[in-house]
């Protein structure tokens, strides 16, 4: 507490517990810490109408306790540490918001004694959330709690960490809520994970360290699935990181109530979900190459493979069953290559002085787009496709005269007459890939 010039007055609750007597306060946005009384035998408590067993005692009072973090991690005796009772005291304790930190206790939790008199309630405010509890890893609860409607508030986890277990409290009734939201991949020349968040009583998200808030105003692609809307948020992943698990967190609307959620996704989980499920075999293939690939780049960048990639493959190789067809990257080029260091890209370089407006690239007659640039080697032009594509052959054209062809097939080739073993790994995992992408394009075409 503080003086009327708001000065600090410290309080000594080692030799007597803090009785306040016919007050009506709140605390709002503090740190309290609740720490044991070494001389005191029986019940330690954060919150309590005796003055001869608690820390903070109240005796017909009126305590909120507002957005604060309270935190009671060195009580370790196995009673009560958020109470509110006495058989001829009372008071009326209400928690908004704010944070509850435990650490060993036990039977921590006990609302309130009804025979006392005395209240003990959790409420929030307009747009804010019930009171969060953390606990050390391992604790389980099914305490409940009411609000000052007298509607039942239940601990509902909603994260683990390394060392904690997160709760909130929810109204137990809208912890049935179905909100499920959907992932799927897209198979570009790298990977682009695609989340799909439900429109309907989202009101925030953050997804891979993005805060996407304001909905109705945010730039947002929204797509109609068969159940309804949803917010589609794509991630383009380079295989080197993607097997990289990434978080979406989720504030909604619940029957008038904010609720969060967190959700997990990832490549491999995606696929794993695949191979169990009936899809057809190329389609499980397919993942299994995916799959195969990123482990290949993990390997190659990293120098290690993903345990949970390794589970599901169980040495699965792949097949690769295209031979490698003739091609020339001659004429009006110093050379051609694939980059394998971000998107793997099929890079054609310029002689110099070259007109690069004359030249034209072409998949299945088709012309694609090529970017321009430069490096140490010159300057080039860069083409980066579905990867259903990548695996056909790519011929160019200059001043609109047939000149040449090239393919990945020719830098296999070329990587083979090499010693470096991760390299030919990696680039023949690569075009298994896109050989099994392509495998089921054909496929869909053909439904």
């Amino acid at each position: 507490k503080t003086d009327s010039n708001g000065t600090t007055i410290n309080y000594n609750t080692n030799t007597d517990p803090a009785l306040v007597h016919n007050f009506y306060v709140t605390l709002e946005n503090l740190e309290i810490t609740v720490d044991e009384r070494a001389d005191m035998q029986g019940t330690y408590t954060m919150i309590y109408t005796g003055a001869s067993e608690g820390k903070i005692a109240l005796a017909n009072n009126n305590l909120i306790v507002k957005n604060c973090t309270l935190d009671v991690r060195n009580l370790t005796n196995t009673k009560t540490s958020l109470y509110a009772s006495n058989a001829s005291l009372t008071a009326n304790v209400k928690i908004i918001g704010g944070t509850v930190i435990y650490g060993n206790l036990k039977n921590s939790l006990q609302a309130m004694n009804k025979n006392s008199g005395s209240t003990f309630y959790f409420d929030k405010e307009d747009g804010s959330n019930y009171t969060m509890f953390k606990f050390p890893l391992g604790y389980s609860t099914s305490s409940t709690f009411e609000n000052v409607y007298g509607e039942t508030l239940k601990l509902v986890k909603i994260s683990t960490t390394d060392s904690e277990v997160i709760y909130r409290l929810r109204i137990e009734e809208a912890t049935n809520v179905e909100y499920i939201p959907k992932m799927s991949i897209t198979l570009d020349s790298n990977l682009t994970m695609n989340v799909y968040i439900p429109v309907k009583c989202t009101q925030m998200f953050t997804f891979a360290g993005k805060i996407y808030e304001n909905l109705d105003i945010a730039d947002l692609e929204i797509v109609v699935l068969e159940d309804g809307e949803y917010y589609r948020i794509s991630e383009k992943l380079a295989a080197k990181y993607a097997a990289e698990e990434l978080t979406l967190t989720v504030l909604i609307d619940s029957q008038g109530n904010s609720l969060v959620g967190a959700f997990t996704f990832s490549i491999p989980k995606y696929a794993e979900k695949i191979l169990s499920s009936d899809s057809s075999d190329t389609e499980k293939t397919l993942m299994k190459d995916v799959l195969a690939y990123i482990n290949a780049a993990y390997l190659y960048f990293k120098n290690v493979t993903v345990p949970m990639i390794d589970n599901i493959l169980a040495g699965y190789e792949g097949q690769l069953n295209s031979n490698v067809p003739l091609t020339d990257a001659t004429v009006g080029l110093k050379g051609a290559t694939l980059v394998l260091e971000s998107t793997p890209a099929m890079r054609f370089y310029l002689e110099d002085d070259a007109d690069r407006s004359c030249y034209k690239f072409y998949i299945d007659g088709v012309q694609v787009k090529a970017k321009d640039g430069e490096d140490v080697n010159g300057s080039y032009l860069e083409i980066s496709l579905y990867a259903y594509k990548m695996c056909r052959m790519v011929t160019y054209t200059i001043n609109d005269k047939e000149s040449g062809s090239y393919h990945i097939g020719a830098y296999y080739e070329n990587v083979l007459k090499g010693t470096d073993e991760k390299l030919v790994t990696l680039v023949e995992k690569l075009w298994i890939y896109l050989e099994s992408a392509n495998s089921y394009k054909l496929e869909c075409e053909k439904q």
